[in-house]
């Protein structure tokens, strides 16, 4: 994100992850409002990464199964000046557990697979 072309100190912004509800309102999962400062925003040049960040879904969740919605919104400012919002990813992390079984896995086939070559 880059926040320039003459953009007035203190405009935000707000970068956010929502649902819609069953009456069609948007429900807001987690949200991460940007500041622009000349100092934080000191390369004209640089885009800057930002997050926003969701817990892991339970099944017993509202949003579980839902369609996860990307909110970019000036939420204040002069009008002036611009934000440049580039690669905006949703991504998945599995839970430490998951990883963990992975590895586990991923070990117990390795060491299998080194004992049938010494067998050979």
């Amino acid at each position: 994100m880059l926040g320039g072309g003459g953009i007035a100190e203190g405009s935000s912004f707000l970068m956010s992850l929502y649902y819609l509800d069953g009456g069609n309102s948007q429900v807001t999962l987690g949200a991460t409002p940007i500041t622009y400062t000349a100092a934080g925003f000191s390369n004209p040049t640089h885009l800057y990464d930002y997050t926003a960040t969701v817990g892991e879904v339970q099944a017993g969740d509202a949003w579980a199964g839902q369609r996860i919605g990307i909110q970019l919104l000036s939420t204040f400012g002069t009008g002036q000046g611009y934000w440049d919002v580039d690669n905006v990813r949703l991504m998945s992390v599995p839970e430490p557990s998951t990883v963990g079984l992975l590895a586990l896995g991923a070990g117990g086939w390795l060491a299998a697979r080194l004992r049938s070559r010494r067998r050979m």
